[in-house]
């Protein structure tokens, strides 16, 4: 079996090799902390634990590492270190999975100050102003739906081109994003908005004509959540007139 305690040494050369040419030390330091010393990965407390002294955003890190393809299980219980209830991680060592997420394309530091600068400084979620470094830039075509990879981000992209690919989420909602896009990629059924299942276009039925089809996206909250917002509006403002009339 896979996880058969003596094939350890050989799963820590491989990541060993995996990390050897990769300029991702905010990334590798997290790992580094889950993966310990010891034969077995323990359960590791995302407050009072060693991921949050290796890296003061480790949800944002966590979120690197299974996107390269590392099985790490989360859950919520009680700390009985730091107190309350935290999150905890465990690092599985399975071999990496060659995940779709791979095929991305590098975003330059300047294209990022450029997207920063062209979109505005909120959570696309709710609506709400951020600073520039609580902000993550995400695709608004879900990355758990590329099948050739990513187009090229090129740092000459047009402001147009910026607000069809990219919206800003700070991590805590690109994370139920993500969650809301892999289930609909399993089951076919579109994310609602905490409950509010509206769509402007289509309805909860994922319609697109192969797994990669972007228009199949289209009408859901989470594709486009500033559209969205503004085509919801415009819908109960329609509704309140037809009322009153």
């Amino acid at each position: 079996m896979e996880l058969d305690p003596g094939k350890n040494q050989v799963w820590q050369n491989e990541q060993r090799q995996f990390w050897e040419n990769r300029q991702a030390f905010d990334t590798q330091a997290v790992f580094d902390a889950l993966n310990g010393t010891e034969s077995l990965t323990k359960w590791q407390c995302r407050k009072c634990g060693p991921v949050p002294q290796s890296n003061p955003q480790p949800a944002a890190r966590i979120k690197a590492l299974k996107q390269r393809g590392y099985y790490i299980a989360t859950i919520k219980r009680e700390c009985a270190t730091c107190g309350g209830k935290q999150y905890f991680d465990l690092l599985i060592r399975l071999p990496r999975n060659a995940a779709d997420n791979e095929k991305r394309f590098m975003i330059s530091v300047s294209l990022q100050n450029k997207i920063k600068s062209v979109l505005p400084l909120k959570d696309a979620c709710f609506d709400s102003p951020q600073m520039p470094s609580e902000l993550i830039i995400d695709h608004k075509f879900p990355s758990s739906r590329w099948v050739n990879g990513e187009t090229i981000n090129d740092t000459a992209m047009s402001y147009e081109e910026i607000k069809n690919k990219f919206q800003l989420l700070t991590n805590q909602t690109n994370l139920q994003k993500e969650r809301y896009c892999k289930r609909c990629v399993l089951t076919g059924i579109r994310g609602d908005f905490f409950g509010i299942k509206w769509f402007y276009e289509g309805d909860e039925k994922w319609r697109g004509s192969s797994k990669a089809d972007e228009k199949g996206c289209i009408g859901c909250c989470w594709y486009d959540l500033e559209l969205w917002r503004e085509k919801f509006n415009q819908f109960l403002s329609e509704e309140n007139l037809c009322e009153r009339v």
